[in-house]
């Protein structure tokens, strides 16, 4: 996976623009033109009750440069969850880093704090090896 950096042409304002003017260009299009496509190296969003994830160091290339990064489900950036409100969401993360307890914390969502993954705080951590389930309604709808 390789990651631009600004240096080389990230994104600027008129990029930004003009992106926004080819969206509303391909929101025109029938839905058939588009269907199935994806950016480069952004994971398809999934909608489900249920989801297993891995945390573990995959390969990665930023400006050329190769890392073992932490990465969940094997991306940078993680795979996008939709929920809808009023359902229970279970989300199976399984640490598969060798040597560190892992997480994961959710900026903006309602849920108990027991489930807010928060090593230190609230939450103990995910050994390496161990799977933790964290369980919660969907308490608000938006992005």
């Amino acid at each position: 996976m390789h990651i631009p950096s600004r240096k080389r042409g990230g994104l600027t304002r008129r990029r930004f623009v003009t992106g926004l003017g080819a969206g509303g260009l391909v929101s025109a299009l029938p839905r058939s033109s588009h269907a199935g496509t994806m950016a480069a190296g952004i994971p398809p969003a999934t909608s489900c009750a249920t989801w297993n994830l891995s945390v573990g160091r995959n390969r990665i290339e930023i400006d050329r440069k190769v890392l073992h990064a932490p990465c969940i489900g094997g991306s940078v950036p993680a795979p996008i969850l939709r929920w809808r409100e009023g359902d229970t969401v279970a989300i199976n993360v399984t640490n598969t880093l060798r040597d560190e307890d892992t997480s994961l914390h959710w900026h903006g969502i309602r849920l108990p704090a027991n489930m807010d993954g928060v090593p230190g705080l609230s939450f103990t951590g995910i050994p390496p090896g161990e799977t933790f389930t964290y369980r919660f309604p969907v308490r608000q709808s938006g992005t």
